[in-house]
């Protein structure tokens, strides 16, 4: 079996017919292993923080692995910090994530309006 200049194997001419599968599933696997498995979602939500400050931010398709999540977030009402949070909740996870609205005090804003642009990429 020969390899490509990036690793990835494939079937020479003269392997026989019946290794074949061998070695599709040599590229499959190689293929896996380098996460092309992966998928990503790209959406826009108005969203309201709750009674703790914290919105949760539900993928329209839920990832099978917890992905990694850029978001734009858009805000009109003072001075506050939102972040992606990681300690709330669970932070991010394959369903969902979660967004939390601060004072600079730490104080939790409630009932807050925000729209936030996001991309997440994670396992299929």
């Amino acid at each position: 079996m020969g390899q490509t200049a990036g690793g990835l194997p494939y079937p020479e001419g003269t392997e026989p017919v019946r290794d074949g599968d061998n070695a599709i599933k040599a590229l499959a696997d190689a293929m896996q292993a380098r996460g092309v498995g992966n998928r990503w979602a790209a959406e826009r939500q108005n969203i309201t923080t709750g009674s703790t400050g914290i919105a949760i931010v539900a993928f329209l398709q839920p990832f099978t692995s917890q992905p990694v999540v850029a978001g734009l977030i858009e805000w009109t009402y003072g001075n506050v910090f939102i972040t992606i949070d990681s300690t709330q909740n669970g932070g991010v996870n394959g369903a969902a994530f979660y967004l939390r609205v601060a004072r600079p005090d730490g104080s939790a804003v409630l009932n807050a309006p925000v729209l936030i642009s996001y991309i997440a990429v994670g396992g299929a």
